[in-house]
């Protein structure tokens, strides 16, 4: 992840698998972004799918990730 200050962008992540939701080897550090505000993107390989925001990213990017009845769930593999 990388990080910017002073600007309206404070941070940003690019091209993240679907999986980091299903993995446990990942370190809590590396998806504290994950615990704030944003806009995300929904990829389908290099193409992006659907645009969102949210209050806590992380929550609405695995409500995406792992309800398989989802609108938009059968139709990305990145973020």
């Amino acid at each position: 992840m990388a990080a910017k200050r002073g600007g309206i962008v404070t941070g940003y992540a690019r091209m993240w698998p679907r999986e980091v939701f299903g993995r446990a080897g990942l370190k809590k550090e590396e998806l504290e972004f994950l615990n704030h505000a944003g806009v995300y993107i929904l990829y389908r390989d290099d193409r992006p799918h659907y645009i969102g925001q949210a209050t806590k990213l992380h929550n609405r990017l695995w409500g995406h990730a792992v309800q398989a009845g989802g609108r938009y769930y059968h139709f990305w593999n990145f973020f």
